[in-house]
């Protein structure tokens, strides 16, 4: 798998798309040739590293200020997917499954998020929490979540929006997303 293989690529440094043509920051990927089973690009060297899980993955791209594009396929969580602040997370469409069997997708203490294209599946669902401060910046799109809800991180909701006494959470935003068949709530 090479770089150009990765496409389409939006942009790369900081997480924003680019007129120059940049390759996104880090690209997630599951291999389908049986030598590893999920590989990531750091778009901005040209390096390829494999790793046994897709949490390893996602923790090796999840550095911040960052776009990670995440190519077609399925992605279990055992953990917790806590993203960084300024972090965008993309999918490849509704062919980009994140199945939350053991933790959420989401952002806890942190601002500037922008998830994007992808189905979530599973108990935990997308958790977006101000617990030990405010938060701000959260922007859902093209989100389809179905049977969340009911997890071990304790999510009655699809997609959830949680705020400690004392804090605020503001400018949030979903645009085209849906919940199906979930726990409690669809939207929380």
């Amino acid at each position: 798998l090479s770089l150009h293989d990765a496409l389409p690529i939006y942009g790369g440094g900081g997480g924003g798309a680019s007129a120059s043509g940049n390759y996104s920051d880090y690209i997630v990927f599951k291999y389908i040739d049986g030598t590893a089973k999920y590989g990531v690009i750091n778009g901005l060297k040209g390096s390829i590293i494999s790793y046994a899980t897709a949490d390893l993955a996602f923790a090796a791209a999840n550095i911040g200020t960052c776009h990670i594009y995440v190519r077609s396929g399925i992605y279990t969580l055992g953990n917790n997917l806590n993203l960084l602040s300024n972090t965008w997370f993309q999918g490849d469409g509704k062919y980009t499954m994140i199945s939350t069997q053991g933790g959420y997708i989401g952002g806890v203490d942190r601002d500037n998020l922008h998830i994007s294209d992808l189905t979530i599946m599973g108990k935990d669902g997308m958790w977006l929490n101000a617990n030990t401060r405010n938060c701000s910046g959260y922007l859902i799109e093209n989100i389809e979540m179905t049977h969340a809800g009911g997890g071990p991180a304790g999510t009655d909701a699809g997609f959830e929006v949680w705020t400690k006494d004392g804090f605020e959470t503001s400018d949030v935003k979903f645009i085209n997303c849906k919940a199906l068949g979930c726990y409690a709530h669809g939207f929380y």
